[in-house]
């Protein structure tokens, strides 16, 4: 619950009978600064991505900090804010975009109005996906009708990015899926 302030005073009211001096207790609530959410986009080596800081009762700048370090917009080129206010009036965006995403743009992002209200996100940065299809065994023969096992790799991006289309390659055809993956690092 956000803190009141107590302020005491003095009400008049006027009645048909006769005057009376009312004592009144009037606590005034403050309203509280709140990050409501942090969120990115996918960071992938060498294109650009955003994280998106909501805050309501804020009218002021936020402070954005990368692995403990304050990010300075005016001392780096490959950042820049934008802010926006949502169609309510209610919720301030500020965004930090990031320009040309590298390895080192990996960690925890937060997102401070204040030093003790703050929200956090974590950005993996990921290569650029390296897909390839590659047949199970080179040395079976592939019969007409028969399934033909085939293996995905993907190296460099969110396992949970990747899957199956889905799409049906033939009446009634069944297959297994295995999906290998491996986050590209150096």
């Amino acid at each position: 619950m956000a803190p009141s302030s107590r302020h005491k005073g003095m009400l008049r009211i006027s009645g048909y009978l006769a005057d009376s001096i009312i004592g009144v207790r009037i606590d005034m609530l403050e309203v509280q600064d709140e990050v409501i959410k942090v969120e990115a986009t996918s960071a992938v080596i060498g294109r650009d991505f955003n994280i998106t800081c909501s805050v309501q009762n804020w009218n002021d700048d936020v402070t954005f900090i990368h692995n403990n370090v304050v990010v300075d917009t005016l001392k780096d080129w490959r950042y820049d804010l934008l802010r926006y206010v949502s169609e309510d009036d209610e919720v301030i965006n500020h965004i930090l975009m990031v320009t040309g995403a590298t390895e080192d743009d990996e960690g925890t992002y937060e997102c401070y109005t204040s030093p003790s209200t703050y929200r956090s996100v974590f950005v993996p940065v990921w290569k650029l996906a390296n897909v390839q299809l590659e047949l199970q065994s080179n040395d079976r023969p592939n019969w007409k009708d028969s399934p033909v096992p085939i293996n995905c790799v993907v190296e460099g991006t969110d396992p949970d990015a990747i899957g199956w289309d889905g799409c049906l390659l033939a009446k009634d055809l069944l297959y297994n899926e295995t999906v290998q993956n491996i986050k590209g690092k150096n």
